[in-house]
């Protein structure tokens, strides 16, 4: 059974994601609930501390499934490439499949990216949150995963900032279309799984 505290930031995130952050009030989070707002108060001193909860909940979440053996997405770098460099680029494609599928299906890890997503256009810190989780992250990650992989002889061209780039922006564009358009979600993961595959047999070395 579900504590108040665990209440309230189910009842926040859902009233986020449907009314936005600004326009959900603290009273609206409170009712919802079935308490009085004095007595949230007593969980959390703020609205910003109730979504800072919510968002640290939701990394927790996705780093626990990430961290899978069958996907195998950490914050260790040289232990992801020791894993994926082992992949065939289908097997790899149907990892990363695999997260963003428990992404898009996960409904509190994807209401907070379509509250980010929606808010980045209103809040200047929901916006830097977005650019740090959805862009700079993942594009950081794999600049390193693919210099790594260049040691195996794959062949990203001159500037593999570009690379990463190029291979990360396509799944952020898919997800986001599965996130707006919910029958299109199996049509979205193939296209990123055929992305995937695609991608890494372009650049592939002669070493697998």
């Amino acid at each position: 059974m579900k504590g108040t505290r665990e209440k309230i930031l189910d009842e926040a995130l859902t009233l986020f994601s449907e009314k936005g952050f600004e326009g959900t009030t603290v009273r609206d989070i409170a009712s919802a609930v079935g308490i009085t707002a004095s007595s949230l108060y007593k969980h959390f001193e703020s609205k910003d501390a109730i979504f800072e909860a919510i968002f640290s909940e939701m990394k927790e979440r996705y780093d626990r499934e990430s961290g899978k053996d069958e996907i195998h997405i950490t914050r260790d770098r040289e232990s992801d490439f020791s894993h994926f460099s082992a992949l065939s680029p289908e097997a790899l494609a149907d990892s990363v499949v695999r997260m963003l599928a428990y992404s898009i299906d996960d409904p509190y890890v994807s209401n907070v990216r379509k509250l980010l997503t929606i808010e980045q256009f209103r809040n200047p810190k929901l916006a830097a949150l977005y650019d740090e989780r959805y862009v700079k992250r993942m594009w950081d990650y794999h600049i390193t995963l693919f210099r790594n992989f260049e040691k195996l002889g794959h062949h990203f061209g001159s500037d593999i900032e570009m690379a990463a780039l190029q291979y990360t922006a396509p799944i952020f564009t898919l997800l986001g279309i599965a996130d707006r358009q919910s029958e299109r979600r199996d049509e979205c993961l193939e296209l990123i799984r055929r992305h995937v595959i695609s991608f890494f047999e372009t650049h592939q070395g002669g070493n697998k």
